[in-house]
């Protein structure tokens, strides 16, 4: 159900949101049978945290520390299970390092909502995914997003060109896990053309400044 709402067009809120709320319905299930099952406990975390993106902004703000618990819990477990170009552990930490890139880097955010944003958490669970499946598309592509992001927010040209690098290489790529690359390709187009705009990237509501098709090389 996580796959069918990943493959549906993002134009298909209703069908997406269906698909996501239905596939936490499935994993909830699957916990009470093994609650130590790690792939339950990442497909909990990764419907809930699609779900919210996927209903918007102020959805996104509820769950976020059921998410960090549940995604954190299936890293722990150490579970290596990998079928249709997945991995239990390579995915469970590409969705640790989006989610600590999105989230505010802020003492009232946690005190709110019990989460805090932290961009070098961010990066080291990226690099960590890339230890599972290193020239998977998608993986690399957070890593690039989230480099691009600290080095727009430090003031950091290292990392901006090693951000720009990964998202080429992840253009190039032919290993994604999802049908839809080409989204991303775009995507990554105009983040290597705006910076800027990593730090708050989301798939499911980026709108990209125009239909780039070179490719910037590192500087």
């Amino acid at each position: 159900l996580f796959l069918l709402g990943e493959q549906l067009p993002l134009t298909d809120k209703d069908g997406r949101l269906d698909a996501f709320s239905r596939g936490r319905a499935t994993a909830e299930q699957a916990l009470e049978l093994d609650p130590d099952s790690g792939e339950a406990l990442l497909f909990f975390g990764a419907n809930l945290g699609r779900y919210n993106t996927t209903h918007g902004v102020l959805k996104m703000m509820f769950g976020l520390d059921d998410f960090e618990d549940a995604v954190l819990s299936a890293i722990a477990k150490k579970s290596d299970y990998r079928i249709f170009g997945f991995a239990t552990m390579g995915d469970s930490h590409n969705a640790m390092g989006q989610f600590y890139r999105l989230v505010p880097d802020s003492g009232f955010v946690r005190m709110l909502l019990g989460v805090r944003g932290d961009i070098e958490k961010a990066n080291m669970h990226n690099r960590a995914s890339l230890e599972y499946q290193p020239d998977r598309g998608d993986y690399l592509k957070e890593l690039g997003v989230s480099l691009l992001c600290t080095g727009d927010r430090n003031d950091d040209p290292k990392a901006t060109a090693e951000g720009i690098d990964l998202l080429n290489r992840a253009i190039r790529s032919n290993e994604w896990a999802y049908d839809t690359p080409e989204i991303d390709r775009q995507h990554m187009r105009s983040l290597i053309q705006n910076p800027a705009h990593a730090c708050g990237y989301s798939r499911d509501n980026y709108e990209p400044e125009s239909d780039l098709t070179g490719i910037r090389a590192a500087e």
